[in-house]
């Protein structure tokens, strides 16, 4: 009797077990990436990586002005960048590897409750408001560590010299003989051992 009743509770907890290790559905992902507006949020960052790329090229020139063909091969370039960019990150590309990812580190039921969260008025908001948010704290972020890279140049000057420094014999003392300086002979010339 002990032993059935022992049995019967197993039985009883095996639902829960195999619901733990349940994957979500492919749909109920598919769900939650469309509540969340995510292929949305990727062409925004699409947008926000291509006005960085212009960037980025810009500097590259060190505001120097360039002829016609000079323009042209970097105009190319910046296009080429943007097309393999657009290619790889296209979200036809992406939601399957996407689909999986959230497969593999959510449950069903933390699928469910994201799904019931991101289409409450709340969850809509963070959606709709979060990226430009998330912009924010990237543009505090950067103009913080712009501030540092004086600072870090700088760090960057002493540590060599300190460093160059650290590799060169220190300087004769007074009344000591010149021979104390000079370093052991190489291998190659030193005397075999007897």
């Amino acid at each position: 009797m002990r032993i059935c009743m022992v049995a019967a509770v197993a039985l009883l907890g095996l639902p829960t077990a195999f619901a733990e290790n349940a994957k979500p559905s492919e749909e109920s992902v598919r769900r939650l990436f469309g509540v969340m507006h995510t292929s949305q949020m990727i062409d925004t960052v699409m947008s926000q990586m291509d006005t960085n790329l212009r960037g980025a090229l810009e500097r590259a020139t060190g505001g120097r002005p360039l002829n016609a063909q000079q323009q042209q091969l970097h105009d190319d370039m910046r296009a080429k960048i943007e097309g393999m960019l657009k290619d790889e990150l296209a979200w036809p590309r992406l939601e399957p590897q996407m689909i999986e990812v959230y497969r593999s580190n959510f449950t069903p039921g933390e699928i469910d409750a994201m799904l019931k969260f991101y289409s409450s008025p709340g969850g809509q908001a963070v959606v709709a408001k979060l990226p430009q948010a998330t912009q924010q704290m990237m543009q505090l972020t950067q103009e913080r560590v712009r501030a540092l890279v004086p600072r870090i140049v700088e760090l960057q000057k002493e540590t060599a010299q300190r460093i160059k420094d650290a590799a060169s014999p220190p300087p004769a003392s007074p009344g000591e003989p010149p021979s104390a300086q000079e370093p052991p002979p190489s291998p190659e010339k030193r005397p075999p051992p007897h």
